[in-house]
C-alpha cells in the first residue's frame, strides 16, 4: 500500500475518471466492494454481527451506501445511518442511496435511519450505539468535520462500539 497526502489523492482521482474515462460511479463501486471484502477478512462478521454505517451526504457517505449494500448481500445486519437529510444527498452518493433504497424491502436485515439534525440523533443515538461495529463513512478528504453531527457523537459519554474508518475518521483531523 503507498500512502498519499489528501491533495495528491484528489489528484489521482480526477487523473483516473478524466484522463482514463473511468466515471466516479465506478470508482465508488469498487471502493465499497473492497473495503467490504477487507472488512470481512479482518473482523469476520457473521449474520448475528450488528454493523452500523455512518454515512454523510457527499461521495464518503456514497462508499458507505455501497458497503451497506454488499454487506447486506452477504448476509450481514447492516444499519445505515444517513448524518443528513435524504434530500441532501447528490451526484454519485444519490445513486448509490437509491441502490440501497430498493433493497430494502427484500431484505429484512437492512436498514436506514435518517439523522438529519442534532434532534435526530439525540433521539437515534442508542441505535447507533448498539452496534457491534461502526463504519465510519462520512468524512472525505476535502471535506472539514468541524461542528458535524459525528464529531457531537464522539463527545458523547457513552462507550462507542468498535469503529473503523473508511477515508478519514470524523474528528477534528487534517487527512495529511
Amino acid at each position: 500500500m503507498r500512502l498519499v497526502t489528501a491533495k495528491q489523492m484528489q489528484d489521482m482521482d480526477q487523473c483516473t475518471i478524466r484522463e482514463f474515462g473511468i466515471p466516479g460511479q465506478v470508482l465508488m463501486e469498487n471502493a465499497g466492494k473492497g473495503a467490504v471484502d477487507m472488512f470481512i477478512r479482518l473482523f469476520a462478521p457473521d449474520t448475528s454481527t450488528r454493523v452500523g454505517i455512518l454515512a454523510g451526504r457527499g461521495n464518503n457517505g456514497g462508499d458507505g451506501f455501497v458497503m451497506a449494500r454488499f454487506l447486506a448481500n452477504a448476509g450481514i445486519r447492516v444499519t445505515v445511518f444517513l448524518m443528513a437529510s435524504l434530500d441532501k444527498v447528490s451526484g454519485d452518493a444519490k445513486i448509490n442511496l437509491n441502490l440501497y433504497q430498493a433493497l430494502l424491502p427484500h431484505c429484512p436485515h437492512a436498514g436506514l435511519m435518517e439523522i438529519p439534525d442534532e434532534k435526530a440523533l439525540a433521539s437515534k443515538k442508542m441505535h447507533i450505539l448498539h452496534q457491534d461495529l461502526l463504519i465510519d463513512a462520512l468524512l472525505a478528504i476535502q471535506e472539514n468535520p468541524r461542528g458535524s453531527l459525528s464529531g457531537q457523537m464522539q463527545r458523547q459519554p457513552l462507550p462507542m462500539p468498535r469503529q473503523v474508518m473508511f477515508c478519514i475518521p470524523a474528528m477534528n483531523i487534517r487527512a495529511d
